[in-house]
């Protein structure tokens, strides 16, 4: 990911609020930064360590007690760090003018509740994370100050035709894709049994036999969708599949680029998933076909540019203050 989406993605994934908490002593009221003139506590930088060794217990690692370790110092040093960003990327905000109202920061929380599928859910996700809703709110509405500010920061980056042009001569081999079907004969992940997987070897080559002697690939996926296979997996649905295409184990890649439009593969393909067979119904490679992900590639690396550059020299005119 690139430089300038991490500095919103802090302010996404582990922005605490920097307002939300009490001053009822002399530890919380200590100062580690000051940011043009805006302090930030020390009770917020324990708060936001706190979180993180919350994260990395909920992942299996306990850091409790070692918290004199070279490393944790790395921690905090970082998390230090990132609450200054926090702040400046704040104040830049300011200084565009931007503002977030409280109807928009609803909205979005609305939107939460949603994807959690219930308020309890949503309360779980809370607790789970040690945020209170007044927590949770503050961090929606700085990752939609960031976000604003990202956009009219780049509101004017523009990627020329000539760009475009130059970059599908250099990279053309990397950028091909290719629209695909396939059907998927499973092999659960928790199956090492011989009899499973040859079970499942021999129903694939069953299909291949079939497509070879000339039975239509629409036509049998059709009887394997009607057998439980999801659609996708069943040749229903046309997939679209790149030049090392993270979505898609490497075999699968592989088979799909030796082959030629209107093929099917020869031979079952094996991955973590089963056993696929794949055919291959058209081949992106022209200027006209991938211009359109050369221009979102392109756009995305020069907003993210000149947004970093943005940030940096914004930060070379503060007054920073580490204590």
């Amino acid at each position: 990911m690139k430089r300038a989406k991490r500095l919103i993605g802090f302010l996404l994934v582990l922005l605490f609020p920097l307002s939300a908490f009490g001053c009822a002593g002399s530890q919380e009221r200590q100062v580690v930064a000051v940011v043009n003139g805006e302090e930030i506590l020390r009770s917020q930088l324990d708060h936001r360590l706190e979180q993180f060794k919350s994260f990395l217990k909920g992942q299996g690692m306990d850091v409790q007690g070692k918290e004199d370790s070279q490393a944790w110092k790395e921690v905090a040093d970082q998390s230090l760090e990132s609450l200054i960003q926090d702040v400046l990327l704040r104040q830049a905000a300011k200084e565009q003018g931007i503002d977030i109202s409280r109807e928009g920061v609803e909205q979005k929380i609305a939107q939460v509740k949603k994807m959690a599928g219930s308020d309890k859910e949503f309360q779980d996700f809370l607790q789970q994370q040690e945020l209170s809703e007044e927590d949770f709110s503050f961090q929606i509405e700085q990752g939609l100050l960031a976000e604003r500010l990202y956009q009219k920061v780049t509101a004017e980056i523009r990627v020329e035709e000539q760009e475009v042009q130059d970059y599908f001569t250099a990279n053309k081999e990397l950028l091909m894709k290719a629209k695909v079907r396939q059907i998927l004969i499973p092999v659960p992940p928790d199956e090492n049994k011989n009899n499973v997987i040859e079970e499942a070897k021999a129903k694939s080559q069953e299909v291949i036999t079939q497509l070879d002697n000339g039975a239509d690939f629409a036509e049998v996926a059709k009887k394997y969708a009607e057998g439980g296979l999801d659609q996708t997996h069943a040749g229903m649905i046309l997939e679209e599949v790149a030049v090392n295409d993270p979505a898609y184990p490497p075999a699968f890649v592989s088979a799909v680029f030796s082959l030629r439009e209107g093929q099917h593969t020869p031979e079952p393909v094996r991955t973590p998933l089963g056993f696929h067979i794949i055919r291959v119904e058209e081949i992106l490679d022209s200027m006209a076909e991938l211009k359109g992900d050369i221009e979102r590639l392109l756009l995305e690396k020069k907003k993210d540019q000149a947004f970093q550059k943005f940030y940096e020299e914004f930060r070379q005119t503060a007054k920073i203050q580490r204590f």
